[in-house]
């Protein structure tokens, strides 16, 4: 009887040993059936874009000419716009071309513009009389202030005040000049010799 125990054993255990490799196999087949057949992984594309902040003059001289006040009169007065008081404006020649700024950066910006002197410290002569002022205007082939324009008719010029002329002043093409024109009320006491005075124009993005 204990013969036949121990080989009735040892055929239990090599039964379940066979019944273990063939549960082992089905596993790995069904594994191998799942659909897993690649891998994905990812990669990043990146770039920034600079702001860039700039303007420039495009035109950046205003000149009259030489001449002096008709004898006649107590001044002369002209501006950048073509007027010109001619009776009055001797030998001075009319100037149609005033300040003319424009946004080459990528921004719209805050357009301010400031002046060194004033009419006394320019012209000088009798202050009751002289003047030196400023307008802003949109530019008419490129219009650039989308915002509000200031100071659009003629103003008197104090010497170290910064004036914004537009709040949103922008930068596409075809859209992106601005004019500042300069007007002149010359005493005929005034001072003589070559005058002049730098206008500073200052942009801050928006």
């Amino acid at each position: 009887m204990k013969k036949n125990n121990k080989s009735n054993d040892k055929v239990l255990y090599a039964l379940i040993a066979a019944i273990s490799v063939s549960l082992v196999a089905t596993i790995f087949l069904y594994a191998g059936s799942s659909g897993i057949t690649g891998f994905a992984t990812t990669g990043i594309a990146n770039l920034t874009i600079e702001t860039i902040t700039e303007i420039n003059f495009t035109v950046d001289n205003i000149n009259f000419g030489t001449g002096y006040v008709s004898s006649s009169c107590n001044n002369c007065t002209m501006d950048s716009e073509g007027g010109i008081d001619s009776a009055c404006c001797l030998n001075f020649h009319g100037e149609t071309d005033g300040f003319t700024i424009e946004n080459i950066g990528n921004t719209n910006v805050t357009l301010n513009v400031s002046f060194a002197k004033d009419a006394d410290t320019l012209l000088g002569g009798n202050s009751a009389v002289n003047g030196y002022q400023m307008k802003a205007s949109n530019n008419a082939v490129a219009p650039g202030c989308v915002g509000t324009l200031s100071h659009i008719t003629y103003s008197e010029i104090a010497s170290g005040t910064s004036y914004t002329v537009c709040d949103d002043f922008g930068y596409k093409l075809n859209t992106n000049k601005l004019d500042v024109d300069i007007k002149v009320i010359v005493p005929e006491n005034s001072k003589k010799g070559t005058l002049s005075d730098t206008i500073t124009a200052t942009a801050t993005a928006n």
